[in-house]
C-alpha cells in the first residue's frame, strides 16, 4: 500500500477519534458508533444515488446536470424508476450534502433529520428492498438526551456530526472506489470494546472478508494486519497440539466442533479459541479414531485438563437460532451470543449495504450455511435457561455428539463449507475471526459463535 493511502487512512482515523473526543461524556462508545455509522451510511447512499443519476445524464450529453441542485418537484418524476433500480429514493433537498449545508441555520435540525430518515425508509415500502430499509436508522436517535439536554444542544452536536462526516474522504463513486468508507466502517467497529467495555471487544468486528474487501478495495486492509487479543492462548494451544495430533483429522475436527458448538460452553471463549488454534497449528495428524461417544468423552477429558476456567468472561445470550434477520425477503436464524445487543443492530445494517454493493448473494450463502448448522443442532443443544449465568466448560451430551456427526455427514453441509470458505476463509486472520482451516488443500470447519457476525459483517 502506498504512503499516500496510509496517510489518508491515518487522517481519517484521526478525524473519527477527534469526533469521539468531542462527543465524549455525552454519548457512550456503542451509541457513538451507531451515530457515526448511521451518518456515514446516510452520506453514502446520498452520494451513491446522486452519482448514479448524474452519470446517466452526463452520458446523455447533459454534462452540467447535478441531481443535488434539482428541485424536489422535478425529481419526483423519476421516483418510481429509481426505486425499481436502486431500491430506495432520496429527494434532492434531503440529500446529505443539502441537509448539511442548511444544518447550522436549521433550528429544527433534529426534526429535519428524523423526517429524512423516515422518508428514505418509506421510499422502499412495497418493494423488494422494504425489509432491508425498515428500521435502518432506528439507532440514530436524533432526539436523545445523550446528545444534549436541550434541542439547541442536541442540534449543535448533530451539526458537528454532519460536518465531520462530510469532511471525511470517502472515495470516488464515479470510479466505484469506496475504500475509505470501508476503512471508517471497520475502524468504528473496532474502536471501542462492544457495549462500552462490557462486552468482548471483537464481538462485532468482521475483518476484511470478501464482503468487506468489496467495500474497501482488495488491497485496503490486509487481513494479516489484524491484531489478536488472544495471543496468550498460544502456549496452551502448543501443549494441546500434542494431544490433537494423535487423532484422525476428520474425527478430531468434528470433536472440537462439537465441544465449541455446545451452547453451555459458549461463554468459555478462550477455551474454544485455544482448541481452534491448536488444531489449526497441527502439521501432521495421526490415526487414532473418535467414533463412539466414549472416545469423544476420553478426548474431552484429555483436553479439558489444559483448559481450566480461571476467570469470568462475557455473559452470553441463551439463543440458538431464536433470533432472526431478513435478507432479500427471506428469514434467517442467527446465533448472537457474546455482545448480542450490539451485534443484532449491526447485522440489521448489513442487508442494505450488501444490496448496494451487489453482494447479497454472498451474504445469503453465509446465512444459509449458518441456518443449516442451527437446524441440525438446535434440537439437541443445551440450554442455559433457569441457571445462574457463569462460565462453563463441560462435556456435550451424547445426543448432541450424534447430531454433530449427522451434520458432518451431510453433503449440503460439506458443500456449503467450501462455498463459505471461498467468501470468508482467511487462514492468516486472528483466531477469534477464523471459521475454517486448511490441511493438505482440504477445508475443515471451526465452530465459532461469531459466524453470523463475522460472516454477515460487511
Amino acid at each position: 500500500m502506498d504512503n499516500r493511502k496510509e496517510q489518508e487512512r491515518a487522517e481519517l482515523f484521526r478525524t473519527i477519534w477527534n469526533m469521539a473526543n468531542d462527543l465524549r461524556g455525552s454519548v457512550d462508545g456503542w451509541d457513538f458508533k451507531q451515530y457515526v455509522l448511521g451518518m456515514l451510511f446516510y452520506r453514502y447512499i446520498s452520494e451513491n444515488i446522486t452519482a448514479y443519476i448524474n452519470a446517466g445524464e452526463w452520458e446523455a450529453g447533459n454534462t452540467d446536470f447535478d441531481y443535488a441542485k434539482l428541485s424536489d418537484e422535478e425529481a419526483e418524476q423519476a421516483r418510481e424508476d429509481l426505486v425499481k433500480t436502486k431500491g430506495f429514493f432520496i429527494l434532492p433537498s434531503e440529500l446529505f450534502e443539502n441537509v448539511r449545508a442548511r444544518a447550522k441555520d436549521d433550528e429544527n435540525l433534529n426534526e429535519t433529520l428524523e423526517k429524512v430518515f423516515k422518508n428514505i425508509e418509506a421510499s422502499a415500502q412495497g418493494t423488494e428492498s422494504e425489509d432491508n430499509f425498515k428500521g435502518l436508522f432506528d439507532d440514530l436517535d436524533v432526539n436523545s438526551n445523550k446528545l444534549g439536554t436541550t434541542v439547541a444542544k442536541r442540534n449543535e452536536k448533530l451539526v458537528k456530526l454532519l460536518n465531520t462526516v462530510a469532511e471525511m474522504k470517502l472515495g470516488d463513486f464515479k470510479n466505484n472506489n469506496i475504500d475509505a468508507f470501508g476503512d471508517a466502517y471497520e475502524y468504528l467497529m473496532g474502536m471501542y470494546p462492544c457495549g462500552s467495555g462490557k462486552k468482548y471487544k471483537k464481538c462485532c468486528i468482521g475483518k476484511s472478508n470478501k464482503l468487506m474487501r468489496k467495500v474497501t478495495n482488495e488491497n485496503t486492509i490486509p487481513i494479516e494486519d489484524s491484531v489478536s487479543d488472544f495471543d496468550y492462548i498460544q502456549p496452551t494451544a502448543k501443549k494441546l497440539e500434542r494431544i490433537i495430533s494423535r487423532y484422525n483429522i476428520d474425527d478430531v475436527t468434528r470433536a472440537i466442533y462439537c465441544i465449541n458448538a455446545w451452547a453451555n460452553n459458549r461463554s468459555a471463549l478462550a477455551q474454544a479459541l485455544t482448541l481452534n488454534q491448536a488444531v489449526s497449528n497441527v502439521k501432521k495428524f495421526g490415526n487414532q479414531n473418535i467414533k463412539e461417544y466414549s472416545d469423544f468423552k476420553a478426548f474431552f477429558d484429555a483436553v479439558a485438563t489444559y483448559l481450566p476456567i480461571t476467570e469470568r468472561e462475557d455473559l452470553t445470550l441463551n439463543d440458538f437460532g431464536e433470533v432472526k434477520i431478513i435478507v432479500d425477503g427471506e428469514t434467517y436464524p442467527v446465533i448472537l451470543g457474546t455482545g448480542y445487543e450490539q451485534v443484532y443492530a449491526a447485522m440489521n445494517f448489513l442487508p442494505v449495504l450488501a444490496e448496494v454493493l451487489e453482494m447479497t448473494s454472498e451474504l445469503k450463502t453465509i446465512l444459509h450455511y449458518n441456518r443449516k448448522i442451527i437446524n441440525e443442532l438446535v434440537g439437541s443443544n443445551s440450554s442455559l435457561s433457569g441457571r445462574n449465568y457463569r462460565i462453563t466448560f463441560e462435556l456435550p451430551s451424547e445426543r448432541f455428539w450424534q447430531a454433530v456427526n449427522s451434520l458432518f455427514s451431510s453433503n449440503e453441509f460439506l458443500e456449503y463449507t467450501n462455498r463459505v470458505f471461498q467468501i470468508m476463509g482467511h487462514e492468516k486472520c486472528p483466531i477469534e475471526m477464523r471459521h475454517f482451516y486448511v490441511y493438505k488443500e482440504d477445508c475443515y470447519p471451526l465452530y465459532n459463535a461469531s459466524m453470523s457476525v463475522d460472516g454477515s459483517m460487511l
